[in-house]
């Protein structure tokens, strides 16, 4: 699913600062903020204010949910070869995440480079494209021949970035989205029709059974692999912004670790007027 652009590039470029300039002042790696430019990840939504002070722009301008209000370029200075060992430094120093591969032939030949460079790796599923027919596995589905097939394509996931030296796997949660009919979703590209369920289909008591057989299948897979699984939250409904659901879930299979994607978030809270993401980071 996409649904936001971010301006992170074009805000830098008219600021004349490199990448490694912006994430000193933000306290992140050189690596993170070329993969908020990339589209690879976004940054912490606590970050947000902070960007849109530095550039001085709104956080929807960052967002791309707002034109620029100015959009004349400016040319950075130019890079020094110091600069770009230390930019080498902060990949060496960070770790890089791998993720939707066309070939098996590119993973090897980055993980060649990894060794060679001593990069530390995390795993974005999927790592091969091919190996799953969805871009997330659908462990939430109401089809259990479905969320049978996203398991095991998560365990061959898991056991490969175990065997390669991941640091972790990384999965969108939850897939299938269970969301509100009765709201304006036009500003989310859903990439298929399995990746959302109305929550008139998916009662309270059955999405909380599966999420709690969805957790501790991967928590189980963690402990079998010895290996470190990371859930990234998608676009959320009331069972889990609301309640003590997803707080519960975490607490007990407290090996599992989240990761909030700050764009979604925001994106959320801007269709769904009962969500507060402040509320819900705390």
């Amino acid at each position: 699913m996409n649904t936001v652009k971010l301006t992170i590039a074009e805000l830098r470029k008219n600021k004349g600062v490199t990448q490694s300039e912006l994430a000193d002042f933000l306290g992140v790696s050189f690596q993170s903020v070329s993969k908020w430019e990339n589209g690879i990840t976004m940054p912490d939504i606590l970050l947000l204010p902070k960007i849109s002070e530095y550039f001085k722009v709104s956080v929807d301008e960052v967002l791309g949910l707002k034109p620029l209000k100015n959009r004349e370029y400016k040319s950075r200075r130019t890079d020094s070869k110091e600069h770009w060992n230390k930019q080498l430094n902060y990949l060496k120093n960070s770790r890089i995440e791998f993720c939707n591969f066309d070939e098996q032939e590119e993973i090897q030949r980055m993980l060649r480079i990894a060794r060679e460079d001593n990069f530390k790796i995390g795993i974005h599923f999927p790592l091969n494209k091919s190996s799953y027919k969805y871009r997330d596995p659908l462990l939430l589905s109401l089809d259990k021949d479905e969320v049978m097939e996203a398991f095991e394509a998560v365990e061959n996931e898991v056991k490969y970035a175990s065997e390669i030296g991941a640091e972790y796997l990384l999965v969108h949660f939850p897939k299938s989205m269970v969301v509100d009919e009765e709201l304006n979703w036009r500003k989310c590209k859903f990439s298929h029709e399995g990746e959302t369920i109305g929550e008139k289909a998916y009662g309270f008591r059955e999405f909380k059974n599966q999420c709690n057989y969805i957790f501790r299948g991967l928590s189980e897979l963690s402990k079998k692999y010895k290996i470190q699984i990371v859930l990234e939250i998608e676009m959320l409904n009331k069972y889990l912004y609301q309640g003590k659901l997803l707080k519960d879930l975490l607490e007990e299979y407290s090996d599992l670790k989240l990761c909030l994607d700050s764009a979604r978030l925001h994106v959320l809270a801007n269709i769904d007027s009962k969500f507060d993401y402040r509320n819900f980071i705390k």
